[in-house]
Formats: C-alpha cells, sequence, structure tokens
C-alpha cells in the first residue's frame, strides 16, 4: 500500500474548521460525510462514500459505520455505557 499525497489545504486549521454531515452528502465542500471527506483528500469522486481501495479495509468499515449511525444509535451506545441497566426510552428527548 502507498501513501497518498495530501492537498496543501489540508491544514490543521482546515481540520479544526471541518464539519462533517452524518451519513454523508452531495460531496460538496461543506456537505460530505466523512468517507466523502478522504475521497476528495485522495482526488477520488467525493459523491461516493464508497471507502477508497488504499485506506485500510477495516479502519474503512468502522469511519463507514460511524458515519452513517444514527444520533439515536450514539444515544443508545452512550447510555448502555454509562447505565447498562436502565433503558434510553426513559430519556425525555426521542430519538
Amino acid at each position: 500500500m502507498t501513501t497518498p499525497t495530501l492537498p496543501a489545504y489540508l491544514t490543521p486549521a482546515y481540520l479544526a474548521a471541518l464539519v462533517l454531515v452524518e451519513g454523508g452528502g452531495s460531496g460538496a465542500p461543506g456537505d460530505r460525510g466523512a468517507i466523502q471527506e478522504v475521497r476528495a483528500w485522495l482526488g477520488l469522486d467525493p459523491s461516493s462514500d464508497t471507502v477508497p481501495d488504499n485506506v485500510c479495509p477495516v479502519i474503512g468499515a468502522a469511519v463507514y459505520r460511524a458515519d452513517h449511525s444514527t444520533r439515536c444509535a450514539h444515544r443508545n451506545l452512550a447510555c448502555s455505557c454509562v447505565s447498562p441497566s436502565k433503558a434510553c426510552a426513559t430519556w425525555s428527548t426521542p430519538c
């Protein structure tokens, strides 16, 4: 596996201001999920959310799943980690 050259605009300031959309977007700047953003960095079509071939398949799958999980899934995971005996359905804010 070769290490790709990343674009010059990929600076700490760029990363600090980066906002990713849940599950992916159109692929336009500011409307990308995590996989789409990486695809743009690699010069690939950012409208797709297919994990690139030169990305570790295990890491790519984990990022894909996190990118496509819902707020409810995140909340349920956090709830089960904090208090496994209590159901998240008792929270006042629905998913």
